[in-house]
Formats: C-alpha cells, structure tokens, sequence
C-alpha cells in the first residue's frame, strides 16, 4: 500500500471509531480475490480490470450507508465494516456477497467449489500491507480502542455522521428506472432501429433497437457511448430495460396493423450477469404479452473474451422463456467462439464499432472469424456494417446476418420482414467487385 493510501485508511478507521468505539468483531470483514486469481491463472491478469469493477459493484449493491466498504490499494481486497444492526447479519451479508463475485469470475457450476477470501477481524488485528491497525492509526494521530465483545450491539450512526471513503466508489441508487436517461449530449436518449439482413436470403429479417444521442454539432454517439458513465453497469441497466420497453411498444403497434415483425434488443453482459441487475430485467421480460415474446430476439451484448460459459448458459436459461431466440455478440478485439461452448447460444456476432483495420486486414479477420464459427457449428452475425464493400465481404465469407449503416439508415420505427431493395443488392455486388 502506498504512503498516501495508508494516511488516508488511517485517517478514515480514526473517523470511523471515534464515531463507533464498541464495534463486535464481527462487524469487520475482508474479502479478497487470491483464491480467484488461482482458479483463473494466466487469465486473470487479462480480467483484471473487469473483475474489480464488477467486485465494485456488487459490494456497493449490498453494503449501505451507514455501512462502509473500503478498496484496499494494490491489494485486491476490500475492508467492509458494519455498523447498523437493521441492515441484517453481515455475515448474511458477506454471503450473498461472495456467492456473486464466484458467479460472475468463474461460472454458476464452478463457483459452488470456490471460496473468495473472507477473514473475519478484530480492530487490534486488523492488517494492511502487513501494517497493523495501530500503526495505521497512529500515521492518523489515533489509537485503537479496547476491541469490544462479540455480543456488543453496534450502535447506529445516523449516514450522515459517517464518512464515506474517497477511495470506494459512491454507491448509486438505481431501483427505479428514470422516466428519461441522460447523455453526454444535450438531449435525452432516443431509440432507433436498424434492420438485421439474412444476407442468403436478401431479405431484411429483425430490427435491431440502438439507444443513441444527437450532439450539438449534429453528429451522434451511441449505444454505451451515449450515456455519461459507461462504465457504470446501473446505467446499462437502464438503457437496456429502456430500449426494451421501447422496443415492445413499437412492436405492439406493428402487430395491430397485421405486419410480420421482429425486433431485437441488447441485454449487455456486464449489466445483466448480477443476480440484481439481471432480476430488474427479467422482471421486466415477463410483463410482456405472450404473443409478443415470439416476436423478440435477445442479444447478449459485449461478451467478454473471458466470460465462462456457464455464465452465459446462465443468461440464455433465464431469458429463454420471455422471446423467441438469443444470441450474443463480442467486440471484434475480443472474439473468442470457445466461450460459447456448451452455452446453448448458436448465433454468434461480431462488432466492428470503433475497428481500426484496414479493408485488406479486416478482409482476412472476416475470414478468420466466419472459419472459427462455422468450425464450431456456431450461425454468424456481424454488427456495425458502415459500408457496402464490407457486407459483401462479410457475406462471402460465411455470415449470415448482416447489420449496419451500410444497408438501410437509422428509422424510427422496425420494419416487417421483406426482401432487401435490389438497388441496394446490386450496390453491393458492384462494390465487391471493386466498381463501387
């Protein structure tokens, strides 16, 4: 632990007792992820980043005000210290803690044999860095107060008088969703939708939903760019169970006019693979009319190169029963068709959103890809089209779905099911062949 992160534990464990000198031991719990880190070996240094800001998340899901969880600097560990009796037994608590962090690291099925670190202290005992509380204490100009017994009731501090730590993240509220999202840009949050090419068939087949923002100057951002905090997993949240509502309000109204239609919305993976986040989304799922389900695809958005494919069985098997099929998709710097083995998930897409490689490069990444996913026995899907060259490219080398600027603007309302225009074919064909 650096000097600057010592001073500042120190100075918050001395706020911290003046305020609660009778703390049991109990109330005082680290989690660590060492035993993660064993589990996934060479992998974990690749996650790492990912995994603490999922560590981040569900610890601050579950630990309130006055309850304070604390990030312990370059440790991979968090101090989490309970001092309110009516926010239940912490190592309840911890319990629905670790179980999470298992889950989203390794897997449903292999997280029933992991144990995340959890070592329940004292104050007199407490060590970070190899550096006791009294000596952290003392950098603070305090001392440790006679350790309290374990049958000692913690007394409440009202959440004001409790500090909160600079070094844990704020704890968002997200229980409801707002009636509007903000943005980076001016504006709220629109939906749009793209239609999804069935390039064997030339025929336009599903609409896929994008929440997007307009800037000042006209240009416009979207998906997870458009939001102010993409990294926030609440605010995906939002966004995902946004496009959704939207998403069925435009397919009800296709429906009452006899149009055969289908829309697709994303469920991205980081803000659905939480017990919680992904229960506020399923609970919105079963609001929807039966015969609307039949009409909804879901796709498993931003899958990580590293996501076990538990994990995404998991995420299948609770989305199954609301629509009619799901698949996933992955960034193009991370694909990685293994993860889906033993997933259930057949349909497999590939992003080229925010992709720097040149046509030729792309032309034999294209290759690669569409090779790997048809050795897997896996339907291909490839995102973020922006040219004609590029369908025609991806089409000739075995996928299947086809979405992007390139085949259709942005509308405001899906599209029923029909053949793709042949002005727009032909284009296509004539650029391949390098005339257009």
């Amino acid at each position: 632990m650096s000097p600057e992160g010592r001073k500042e534990l120190g100075e918050l464990l001395k706020q911290l007792l003046e305020k609660q000198r009778d703390l049991p031991t109990g109330a005082l719990q680290i989690i660590g992820l060492d035993e993660v880190h064993k589990r996934l070996g060479d992998r974990f240094d690749a996650l790492h980043e990912r995994i603490l800001r999922a560590c981040r998340r569900i610890i601050e899901q579950h630990v309130i005000q006055p309850d304070l969880s604390i990030e312990l600097p370059d440790e991979d560990s968090w101090l989490l210290i309970f001092v309110e009796p009516s926010h239940g037994d912490p190592h309840t608590t911890c319990k629905h803690i670790r179980e999470e962090i298992a889950r989203y690291c390794v897997g449903e099925l292999e997280a029933q044999g992991l144990r995340i670190d959890l070592p329940v202290v004292a104050l007199a005992e407490l060590c970070a860095d190899g550096s006791s509380l009294s000596e952290l204490l003392k950098e603070a100009g305090g001392e440790v107060p006679p350790a309290a017994p374990a049958s000692t009731p913690a007394k409440s501090t009202p959440p004001e008088a409790t500090p909160r730590p600079a070094i844990s993240r704020k704890r968002e509220a997200a229980d409801h969703m707002p009636a509007s999202i903000t943005s980076k840009a001016t504006g709220e949050i629109e939906h749009v939708f793209r239609p999804i090419w069935d390039a064997p068939a030339q025929r336009i087949v599903s609409n896929l939903c994008i929440g997007i923002s307009r800037l000042p100057g006209g240009a416009q951002v979207e998906d997870l760019e458009a939001l102010d905090a993409p990294d926030n997993w609440e605010e995906v949240g939002w966004l995902d169970r946004s496009s959704l509502i939207q998403s069925m309000t435009a397919l009800s109204d296709a429906l009452a006019h006899n149009n055969v239609i289908f829309v697709t919305v994303q469920a991205h993976y980081e803000a659905v693979i939480s017990y919680g986040l992904r229960a506020r989304y399923t609970s919105l799922l079963g609001e929807i009319p039966r015969h609307l389900r039949r009409h909804l695809f879901i796709e498993i958005a931003g899958v990580p190169a590293g996501a076990p494919a538990q994990n995404l069985a998991q995420l299948a098997a609770a989305f199954r029963p609301f629509c009619a099929e799901i698949y996933a998709s992955q960034a193009i710097q991370a694909f990685n068709p293994a993860v889906y083995a033993n997933s259930g998930i057949k349909l497999v897409g590939v992003s080229l959103h925010n992709c720097s490689l040149t046509i030729d490069q792309l032309g034999s990444e294209l290759w690669r890809m569409g090779t790997a996913l048809k050795r897997a026995g896996l339907a291909s899907y490839l995102r973020d089209v922006n040219t004609k060259r590029i369908a025609g490219i991806a089409a000739q080398n075995g996928f299947r779905f086809l979405c992007g600027s390139a085949l259709m603007g942005d509308i405001p309302v899906p599209v029923p099911q029909q053949p793709l225009p042949q002005e727009f074919i032909s284009a296509t064909q004539a650029a391949l062949a390098g005339s257009g």
